[in-house]
């Protein structure tokens, strides 16, 4: 995409809030219950040798700390604190890890079991409302603006590599090297191959208590599909 493209508007190939049905494989309702689809993008912006679409999606969690910080027994592959991945078939997302991953389906234990689990419950419900309230501003104005706040950009970068920042520190499978702009970070594949850069948008911009950045990365070989986020 051209530098000098206003990201406040969009751009034709970009899809807004995307249906789940678009997004996610298998199981959409487990996917839709802990996700929020936010953009979809070609493949072909990154590389032009690709196709298909590629999806920033957001965890509804965490309330506080990290995503996957207090599920670590349902950490694998990928999924760690912090990090999520996806296999992509036909331009769709299904999770690779367990659903349980996910405080809200792993569940609450002890004393005070039954409050925090209606806790997490009744925040998720806020999330999902405010996002649908962004989604629908949407529609009505053409703009990414949530209530109150000015309006957003659609995409903080795209392509190239990713600037090293927060979200650095919660990964040990990384290469960090000298940009133009400073350190930039490749994550790397299980078999040592580094991940394509896709791009970073502010969850922020679409719902209450969104990650600063969703940094998405993928791996056309595996057909992988990462994504960490930045807390500033």
């Amino acid at each position: 995409m051209a530098e000098e493209f206003d990201w406040r508007d969009v751009p034709d190939g970009l899809i807004p809030f995307p249906d789940a049905e678009t997004v996610f494989g298998g199981d959409v309702q487990a996917h839709r219950k802990v996700l929020l689809p936010l953009i979809s993008i070609p493949a072909e912006w990154v590389d032009e040798t690709l196709s298909g679409l590629l999806h920033f999606v957001t965890p509804i969690e965490p309330y506080d700390g990290l995503l996957g910080e207090e599920t670590q027994e349902f950490h694998s592959g990928y999924c760690k604190t912090n990090w999520i991945a996806f296999r992509v078939t036909e331009s769709k997302y299904e999770f690779l890890g367990d659903f349980r991953y996910f405080k809200i389906n792993k569940g609450f234990e002890g004393q005070h079991a039954e409050a925090n689990a209606k806790f997490l419950a009744d925040r998720y419900s806020e999330i999902e409302a405010d996002f649908a309230e962004t989604k629908a501003n949407y529609k009505a104005t053409g703009k990414l603006q949530r209530r109150n706040r000015i309006a957003g950009v659609w995409m903080n970068a795209v392509g190239g590599a990713a600037p090293a920042a927060n979200w650095t520190a919660f990964s040990e499978t990384l290469e960090l090297e000298d940009g133009d702009l400073g350190q930039v970070a490749h994550p790397l594949t299980t078999d040592g191959r580094r991940f394509r850069f896709v791009g970073e948008v502010s969850a922020s911009s679409f719902r209450k208590d969104g990650a600063d950045g969703v940094l998405l990365f993928y791996d056309p070989e595996s057909r992988t599909a990462l994504l960490t986020f930045e807390w500033t």
